[in-house]
């Protein structure tokens, strides 16, 4: 192969690889809207539900230092800060991820 044709091949490869993209683009768009998971021919879209994350460490600070006491390890201290919510019932502060969408060729 010369430089003439790897150049060539360079280029078809960008472009390949740029309308690639814009199909799994699409795919993503479209599975998260039909919000499962996909899967045809050798193509399988991966849904993925949006998970929240609790900040137990941030509401049980504000606990009585008798709570945060009651359930804290001896050994090796440790607290347990979602027992410490549960106890004072704190409103528990949380950060959700958004529903996700991953494109791979399956074997």
């Amino acid at each position: 192969m010369d430089a003439k044709e790897l150049a060539e091949k360079m280029l078809e490869y960008g472009d390949a690889q740029t309308k690639a993209d814009e199909l799994r683009a699409e795919i993503e768009d479209a599975v998260l809207v039909l919000g499962a998971t996909q899967t045809v021919g050798n193509v399988k879209a991966t849904y993925r539900n949006p998970r929240k994350t609790y900040d137990y460490k941030t509401a049980g600070r504000t606990a009585n230092p008798s709570v945060i006491i009651k359930f804290t390890t001896q050994l090796e201290p440790k607290v347990d800060w979602k027992k410490v919510c549960a106890e004072i019932e704190a409103d528990v502060p949380y950060n959700e991820s958004s529903a996700g969408v991953t494109v791979k060729l399956v074997s």
